[in-house]
């Protein structure tokens, strides 16, 4: 695994190498196609900032990795035992999508919203179906990881908007979010951490954009999507969640 760091002090700019990762490390962190979002905890009563790799493809028998990569702010990465019945293991919105990050100071929570994208399940019914074609999807969870470091999933009521095809499919609902970026503009408290507790319900915390709009789950030809013209205001808003596990 190649290292190396990018140096910028606003006149110049370099890149450093640094030596690669060893090849003994963990063959779970070999990932593409993932969110790695930036991410805070409280340690011993100071905000620490750190990244977590998130669910992302692909395994060696072509599945999806579940179980996250913590990341210190150093470069450490860790990584739970997928074997414990305990581990927490990411279900919904696998892929690289729009993520908007949320901490609380008040109870040292952090949520990582997941907008969208392709999933291994989806909820539909009333029950969460799994789909190794991992399809596209309109549906919102967030990842919360409490104060003691502990990992939740949680499948959200609100989601993409319903807007139809009117091109490739025409009348199947449009499905966003793959590939797509946040763009925050409420308080931060580093970037792309928004200040949860700053936040007002109904106030406008920024705009996904970009990303891969698609007529069906599963595509079969390069006529099925394309890229998203649109631009998707996103609100915080009172209302109850679905369901979590």
């Amino acid at each position: 695994m190649r290292r190396f760091h990018i140096r910028d002090n606003g006149l110049t700019l370099s890149v450093k190498v640094l030596e690669p990762l060893p090849l003994t490390l963990n063959p779970a962190f070999r990932r593409r196609d993932l969110n790695v979002p930036r991410v805070l905890s409280r340690v011993r009563g100071k905000l620490k900032p750190g990244l977590v790799a998130l669910s992302g493809v692909f395994t060696e028998t072509d599945g999806i990795w579940t179980v996250p990569v913590k990341i210190t702010a150093d470069g450490k990465p860790c990584m739970e035992n997928p074997d414990r019945s305990r581990t927490f293991k990411q279900g919904m919105n696998n892929y690289a999508s729009a993520v908007v990050g949320f901490f609380s100071k008040k109870t040292g929570d952090m949520y990582t919203v997941l907008c969208g994208g392709l999933t291994y399940e989806t909820f539909a019914e009333g029950v969460f179906k799994p789909d190794s074609d991992i399809p596209f999807t309109n549906q919102v969870t967030t990842i919360r990881i409490d104060e003691k470091g502990r990992f939740k999933q949680f499948l959200m009521s609100g989601q993409y908007p319903v807007i139809l095809s009117t091109q490739s499919n025409p009348g199947n609902q449009l499905l966003f979010g793959t590939n797509a970026a946040f763009i925050p503009t409420a308080p931060q408290l580093i970037p792309d951490v928004i200040d949860l507790d700053r936040v007002r319900d109904g106030r406008v915390v920024g705009y996904i954009v970009g990303g891969i709009e698609s007529t069906v789950p599963d595509t079969e030809s390069q006529s099925d999507s394309a890229a998203s013209p649109y631009i998707f205001q996103v609100r915080i808003l009172p209302a109850s969640i679905n369901h979590n596990w």
